[in-house]
């Protein structure tokens, strides 16, 4: 998490334990620095902003203490802005970036060590490619996209597996992993169609069963609807996920 408690009003890194609401700091600002990525680990690995006429940015290589400043990748991303969103989850010293292709927003790959021009990952001739999705640990699990139905570019191979091992499961439904277990022993999917409301199921990667979620939702025409609380879905897995 940001934050910027005794660090002289410029963004830092904090590791917030839940339990014990302890903040442990992780980082420190770093000018002209005011964002910052980590990697799967909670390391902080690559940060960048605006620094008078370009966007200057800084990595952090994987086993690395220094900081060292991306002049390549400065150079290539001058008449194109670039902005950073995942570290890699298969190459530490790799990480994902939304940036232009060809008049549209496309994901690139951004070489930490500053060796070599970025590369393109993903793009659509039509529409941009501009709304990630991240698993627990920050990863980039890919990007929705939008033509004439919603669509889906994955960058972790695994759950792209799953979402097309979905489809005869789920036929005629557009279908996404919405969250997961920390063990990835179960899956919520969510679904959805220009013909039905979304529904929830959960997947068992152990028995390789799907439950769908049966939720009763109180509407009142009489008064205003009540605030959301969180509450806990006990599926037949015997795990559980917290909703609201």
């Amino acid at each position: 998490m940001y934050g910027n408690v005794g660090t002289h009003g410029a963004p830092a890194v904090w590791e917030l334990n839940v339990v014990t609401s302890r903040l442990t700091l992780r980082q420190h600002s770093r000018s002209p620095i005011r964002h910052w990525i980590t990697d799967s680990h909670g390391q902080v690995r690559l940060g960048w902003a605006r620094y008078e006429t370009t966007v200057a940015y800084y990595a952090r290589l994987d086993k690395d203490t220094e900081w060292r400043r991306l002049g390549k990748f400065e150079v290539f991303g001058r008449e194109r802005h670039f902005e950073p969103i995942a570290i890699s989850g298969t190459d530490p010293n790799k990480a994902y970036a939304i940036g232009p292709s060809e008049g549209r927003a496309a994901i690139w790959l951004i070489d930490l060590e500053d060796k070599v021009d970025p590369t393109l990952v993903f793009a659509h001739p039509v529409v941009d490619v501009t709304s990630p999705v991240f698993a627990h640990d920050g990863a980039l699990i890919g990007a929705h996209y939008e033509n004439e139905y919603p669509s889906m570019y994955f960058t972790d191979e695994h759950v792209r597996s799953i979402v097309e091992a979905l489809k005869p499961l789920i036929p005629g439904k557009f279908n996404v992993v919405a969250t997961s277990t920390r063990d990835e022993l179960a899956y919520v999917i969510w679904s959805v169609s220009d013909r039905e409301a979304p529904t929830y199921s959960v997947l068992d990667m152990g028995t390789h069963k799907l439950t769908r979620l049966e939720l009763l939702i109180r509407t009142s025409t009489r008064r205003a609807s009540r605030p959301c609380s969180p509450f806990t879905i006990r599926p037949a897995t015997g795990r559980r996920f917290l909703a609201t």
